[in-house]
């Protein structure tokens, strides 16, 4: 559990910094450009993601995993997030009164979580082994029993 636990740590502290990479665009596209806060928030997120990537597979995660093998992983856990992050932003602001930054804080929450199991129990965790062969050391090789055979020739002792 203490392992989990300073994991989790320092997936918030790495994320933090991610996430306020996301807040940084979100915002600055938001207030400067007028963007909606969604399209802000995606590419935010998006930006983010790739920091995020490469904290999280060395310090976080300490990956033994290949990138060939871990990042096409994070790209769809990263892709799942982005589509919650998306789903619960634009749902907020069209069904609720609150402001984009108190929905988009909403939406952190709910990633970040998914993001964690995720990244712990499939995306970093270490590839399971494979099983090695049989071993054939130290067993000599034994011919194979036969069953004897009835004869063929006719008893002719009657």
């Amino acid at each position: 559990m203490k392992v989990i636990l300073r994991k989790f740590i320092l997936f918030v502290a790495v994320g933090g910094t991610a996430t306020a990479i996301q807040y940084l665009i979100l915002i600055l596209l938001v207030q400067f450009r007028h963007w909606h806060p969604t399209w802000a928030s995606t590419l935010g997120f998006i930006v983010s993601s790739l920091f995020n990537y490469a904290l999280n597979y060395a310090i976080t995660f300490k990956s033994t995993r290949g990138h060939l093998s871990a990042l096409p992983r994070f790209v769809f856990m990263a892709g799942t997030g982005l589509g919650l992050n998306g789903l619960i932003l634009e749902a907020g602001l069209r069904y609720s009164a609150w402001p984009y930054i108190g929905i988009q804080l909403a939406a952190t929450v709910v990633v970040l979580f998914w993001n964690f199991v995720a990244s712990l129990t499939w995306t970093f965790a270490a590839p399971k082994p494979k099983p090695a062969p049989p071993s054939r050391r130290g067993k000599r090789s034994q011919p194979a029993k036969r069953k004897p055979q009835p004869s063929k020739r006719k008893d002719r002792r009657k």
